[in-house]
């Protein structure tokens, strides 16, 4: 028997005999793509919209496992979020406009 101690590995297992022994595991998928480009559909079945708003990405569980129903809760999601972005244009917009009349007194 090898003292591996001795040796300066301290006993660790990776340094033994069993290298080799242990097989690795293929990762498993826990995402699959979907036809459309914003739904993207998990391992367990659910799914979830995945938009890119400015600067980060936004993930929304649809709560159903039907692509149909997915599609039109994806569809009102990307509407909403539409809504809400340019809304937020407008607002900057307007304090923008504001700071520079209110500088120029």
């Amino acid at each position: 028997m090898v003292n591996y101690a001795s040796e300066g590995n301290f006993g660790c297992v990776c340094h033994g005999p069993t290298v080799g022994l242990v097989r690795e595991r293929k990762p498993t998928k826990t995402w699959e793509r979907t036809p459309l480009h914003n739904l993207v559909r998990r391992k367990s079945g659910r799914y979830y919209a995945r938009v890119f708003a400015p600067g980060k990405e936004v993930w929304k569980p649809l709560k159903t496992n039907h692509f149909s129903v997915a599609q039109a809760r994806l569809t009102e999601f990307l509407k909403m979020s539409r809504t809400q972005r340019r809304r937020a244009k407008n607002r900057l917009e307007r304090l923008v406009s504001a700071f520079i009349a209110g500088n120029q007194r």
